[in-house]
């Protein structure tokens, strides 16, 4: 097998990969970047890589979808964590040779804020390793350097990580049960804790987790604040540990540096550093620490960590309340039960599905670009229950009204039902057009769609359903040599995606200016918890009505006005807020198309506006999720960078905070010269203000709040 048939199918799984040396664990080394970096799941870097490395194995690196547990002896990983369920292994497994393999988790909010983690038993051998952070495992098909063999899989829809076995790897870690209570230390080991704090602080040292004692010392992971002094420092967050010690206090750091040997490292780093003790240094007297926070120049609270429940992208309310009295809200709620899913999910999902299949059979007396016609994209963390809103909404169209592929045997209802298509080229598009009149793509892992625009070349699947948003007849064009091509096109979307997922295909677009995204309807959810127990949903009387409905269409179709009331609450709303500015565009067209779902499920002849204040509530929520997830150039993206950041200090004023803890809270969204530059906007501004502390030893850093004089 070559490197690309052992790729492919893993980065369509959304696995990000790059090349091994043949047969060996080594990373092939790039020569623009590091490999990390480079891991990817596009598919013609892919190619390019078979090319020049055809043997080549293949290495996963984790991101934000998913994490590995590798153990050296899966026997004595699964006796340790014996008392717990045992279903906690059931997911996708690796294996290597003898008793060794890894298992594959999807990452939640608890582990992606836990850092790397390494218990090693008798020998060398290691009980486990939690990859998370810029760590790799080897593919499944790759070569073992030792057996010659390939790697196994077996393959499992792979769940959320199980927070008991979180919680029993954190405790192995630690050499035992975690505590945090203050009350357990004596007196001058909570002093001894409270200048490590204040010390870490001065030098805006981030944690990485709380205070844990193990024996007679409190540990607590840190950041190493040393990985600049270094060349090769793939080790983690978490390998770094403070800890009290007698009268003083010690670091650990597991980080080395490949071209130096470990003297001339210590000596390095203690040269840099000679305030500061560390544990490969003989124990010396009380060592000054400087002072705490109370004796800086200005007395400034200062947040030291900050909780990621303040949620960084602060999303709009969804207006549920719109769809009161509707049949999607009805089985939105039966759909909810036993998991965590969000209504809204299955509300603008049921709605997606809906207007597929009524296609053209509902129409806008006044407008043929105002159909039930909608491209819905949901936007949540990985595990948050993708697969279960598919399939329950799925279940929602009663009978033969979706169908996964066309049968002349059968008879079907022609005039009001979809073909559910998966296309993976303009022509598998074209086909699913010329089958069937109402076409639904759908789209679990939307990020597969979403790739294909990055492969140059290869525009044509979107141009078409780009088209295809705004006409009926779209004049499709195919490859040379296709005889046929479809007149027209009822074309229908519904995807799901990750945020992170979503803003990397958005990057360097036009987001939602005249391109794909202008015409997203996008449904977002902050929640990270998965399914508990999906409860039984029985929906047998809401199909029922909903093929009452669709039954009329058949032998009629229906035609739906908007009263002019209606339409001058559209036109003032758009004027007075929104027209001209890029990352809206399109939102006046799916509010109007909302208005019209609204119109047509409550079985109203005409928009009124009452029904169009209800579908611009939905649109102004659309345009706040856009504001969130916008990664426009320009003045627009500053302005919304500068709003999470704000949004940030304000949860937490009049408290203030280091610069470099809201870049790592961000995650991403944001990089360190934009947070920095907003900041500093900002504070030019009067929004927020830029405190300067001041401690006896150390260099001075600045901290930021919002303006107390603002507020």
């Amino acid at each position: 097998m070559t490197f690309l048939d052992i790729a492919r199918p893993l980065a369509e799984h959304g696995f990000r990969v790059f090349p091994l040396v043949p047969k060996d664990k080594r990373p092939v080394k790039m020569s623009w970047g590091d490999h990390f970096d480079a891991a990817t799941t596009d598919i013609s870097a892919l190619e390019q890589w078979d090319a020049e490395v055809p043997r080549a194995n293949v290495g996963i690196s984790p991101d934000e979808n998913f994490c590995f547990l590798e153990t050296d002896d899966e026997a004595a990983l699964r006796e340790v964590c014996a008392e717990l369920p045992p279903e906690i292994w059931d997911t996708a497994r690796v294996s290597a040779r003898d008793n060794r393999c890894y298992f594959i988790f999807r990452q939640t909010m608890r582990t992606r804020k836990t850092g790397n983690m390494t218990v090693t038993r008798e020998g060398k051998e290691n009980l486990f390793e939690f990859k998370q952070h810029r760590v790799y495992v080897t593919g499944p098909g790759s070569i073992h350097p030792k057996t010659d063999k390939p790697y196994g899989a077996e393959w499992r829809t792979i769940p959320a990580m199980p927070d008991v076995l979180l919680h029993r790897l954190e405790e192995l870690y630690t050499g035992g049960p975690k505590t945090t209570d203050a009350d357990t230390m004596d007196a001058e080991t909570a002093r001894q804790t409270a200048l490590l704090d204040s010390f870490l602080g001065t030098y805006e040292v981030s944690t990485t987790g709380d205070w844990f004692n193990k024996g007679k010392q409190w540990y607590r992971p840190i950041v190493c604040p040393w990985e600049d002094t270094h060349e090769n420092s793939n080790q983690g967050t978490s390998t770094c540990v403070v800890y009290t010690e007698g009268g003083g206090y010690g670091f650990d750091c597991k980080h080395r540096c490949a071209s130096k040997t470990w003297k001339e490292f210590r000596a390095e780093v203690q040269g840099r550093f000679p305030d500061r003790k560390f544990s490969f240094v003989e124990q010396t007297p009380e060592i000054v620490m400087g002072r705490t926070k109370k004796d800086v120049a200005q007395a400034v609270e200062i947040v030291e960590q900050l909780d990621p429940e303040l949620k960084a992208t602060p999303l709009p309310r969804y207006p549920l309340e719109a769809w009161e009295g509707t049949i999607y809200l009805e089985f939105a709620k039966r759909a909810a039960a036993g998991n965590f899913v969000p209504l809204e999910f299955f509300v603008e999902g049921a709605m997606t599905y809906a207007g597929a299949i009524a296609g053209i059979n509902v129409r806008h007396a006044q407008s043929d670009e105002i159909t039930l016609r909608m491209y819905t994209v949901l936007l949540a963390s990985a595990g948050i229950g993708k697969g279960t809103t598919f399939r329950r909404i799925r279940s929602f169209a009663p009978g033969l009204r979706v169908m996964d592929d066309v049968d002349p045997e059968r008879a079907i209802p022609k005039t009001c039902s979809a073909l559910l298509s998966r296309p993976a080229s303009e022509n598998g598009l074209n086909d699913s057009l010329l089958k069937h009149a109402h076409v639904l793509l759908e789209f679990e892992e939307m990020d597969q769609l979403m790739g294909k625009t990055e492969i140059k070349g290869n525009n044509s699947l979107m141009s078409i359903i780009r088209t295809c948003f705004d006409d009926i007849k779209p004049g499709i064009t195919t490859c040379t040599g296709r005889p046929d091509a479809a007149t027209a096109a009822f074309l229908s979307l519904l995807g799901a995606m990750t945020p992170s997922l979503w803003r990397k295909s958005m990057e360097g677009r036009d987001s939602y200016g005249s391109g794909l995204g202008g015409r997203f309807n996008l449904v977002a959810s902050n929640e990270d918890r998965t399914a508990s127990t999906l409860l039984k949903m029985d929906i047998g009387d809401l199909q029922e009505r909903l093929e009452k409905i669709f039954s009329k269409l058949e032998f009629e179709s229906q035609e739906i006005d908007t009263e002019p009331g209606a339409l001058k609450l559209l036109a003032d709303w758009w004027d007075a807020n929104h027209r001209g500015k890029p990352h809206y565009n399109r939102v006046n067209v799916i509010a109007h198309r909302k208005a019209l779902h609204l119109a047509w499920i409550r079985g109203m002849p005409v928009i009124t506006p009452e029904i169009m204040r209800q579908a611009l509530k939905l649109a102004e929520y659309l345009i706040g999720v856009r504001d969130v997830f916008a990664v426009s150039k320009g003045d627009d993206k500053t302005a919304i960078g500068e709003n999470k950041i704000l949004h940030i200090l304000r949860q937490i004023g009049p408290k203030a905070v280091a610069a470099k803890q809201v870049v790592a809270f961000l995650d991403g969204m944001m990089s360190r010269a934009s947070v920095f530059n907003a900041l500093k906007s900002l504070t030019n501004s009067g929004e927020v203000e830029q405190v300067q502390i001041n401690p006896v030893s150390g260099r001075s850093y600045a901290v930021y709040r919002v303006s107390l004089k603002a507020s």
